[in-house]
């Protein structure tokens, strides 16, 4: 289990296979339309790429092989950013973010001082964060999403964007 006083935070290990009749009869009549909802969030992650490709975050990355379903569209922010700070502003603007997941090193079961610290995901999970992705958002709510965005790292970097990479 998780910890009902700290999201996404794991203290224990512990497992959840359990699927209601109603949960499973609503699973399967979204398989049904699986193929709408995966193109319709690519559409908007290609949105959310047009509109973030000029601010200074890492936007996720597509390989020629490969096809992102974009259950999440997540975005990383130089080091000088304070992404707790950012999703708070974005959070008083109205919108909700998702931080990135803590690595499993960090989780209190596995935790291991003699082990090594993974700069890589600690580094993630520290600056990464995930930007509404409903197959439901218009373009419009994208643009939104991104000028508010704008505004929050404008106002931690300056106007100039000086935590630019």
């Amino acid at each position: 289990g998780m910890d009902p006083q700290h999201r996404y935070w794991f203290p224990i290990i512990g497992y959840n296979y359990r699927m209601t009749n109603m949960q499973a009869a609503i699973g399967l009549a979204q398989l049904e339309r699986i193929e709408w909802f995966i193109e319709r969030r690519r559409e908007v992650a290609g949105w959310y790429d047009a509109a973030l490709k000029s601010l200074p975050v890492l936007r996720p990355a597509e390989a020629a092989w490969a096809k992102n379903s974009y259950w999440l569209y997540s975005i990383c922010v130089d080091e000088e950013t304070d992404r707790d700070l950012l999703m708070s502003d974005l959070l008083a603007r109205g919108i909700e973010t998702r931080p990135f997941f803590y690595p499993m090193h960090q989780m209190p079961p596995y935790l291991d001082p003699a082990h090594a610290t993974y700069p890589v995901a600690t580094g993630l999970a520290a600056q990464g964060l995930s930007l509404p992705s409903s197959a439901n958002l218009s373009k419009q709510d994208v643009a939104w999403i991104a000028s508010m965005l704008e505004e929050c790292l404008e106002k931690q970097c300056g106007e100039k964007m000086s935590c630019r990479r």
